[in-house]
């Protein structure tokens, strides 16, 4: 029950939010009889009407917490994947600088050497919890799941990388006050 101090009339909150009869007095317009006040709160709250509002009122607030941890798990999971494309980011930043090659002959699970990138990734996999897993779950699963590791992910990843850097020279070449030409 819900009392309003500026209509001083009594509300079953339940009723309104739950009720299939949005039309009485205790969930529209209000309880005021206050002669006959608690026989009919008593006659309200054990009418069927009543207890089942009040069932789907406490099964909505036991779901909620469901709720508000998948949201929590995708929050997670996306902070995860963050961590990991950063750590691949910076595996695709290192060898472009040092002019390493990204692939290598036989890049499969159990070769030996997989290839510059894959190597890095299991090197840094090693500091890495977030990595590690992520490198773990390939292993174990192939090809069934989707990941970043392939060569078609290495090529979006230095594309991405390629067009941050010409932008960020257009950038400087449009702020700057003077520019030589030769």
């Amino acid at each position: 029950m819900t009392y309003s101090k500026t209509e001083n009339k009594l509300y079953c909150f339940h009723c309104a939010l739950f009720g299939k009869n949005h039309k009485t007095n205790w969930s529209r317009e209000g309880f005021n009889n206050w002669k006959n006040g608690l026989p009919k709160v008593i006659i309200h709250e054990t009418s069927e009407a009543h207890i089942m509002s009040s069932i789907k009122a406490a099964y909505r607030e036991t779901s909620f917490p469901i709720l508000q941890s998948l949201d929590e798990k995708k929050n997670l999971d996306k902070a995860l994947n963050k961590e990991i494309v950063r750590h691949l980011i910076d595996i695709t930043l290192y060898l472009g600088r040092h002019c390493l090659p990204f692939r290598g002959h036989k890049e499969g699970w159990n070769q030996q050497l997989m290839g510059n990138f894959k190597d890095l990734a299991v090197l840094l996999a090693k500091y890495s919890p977030a990595l590690s897993s992520y490198v773990t779950q390939i292993q174990l699963k192939g090809r069934k799941i989707h990941n970043c590791l392939p060569w078609q992910r290495q090529n979006q990843i230095i594309q991405s990388i390629s067009i941050d850097i010409k932008d960020t020279i257009l950038k400087e070449l449009l702020e700057a006050r003077f520019l030589v030409c030769h």
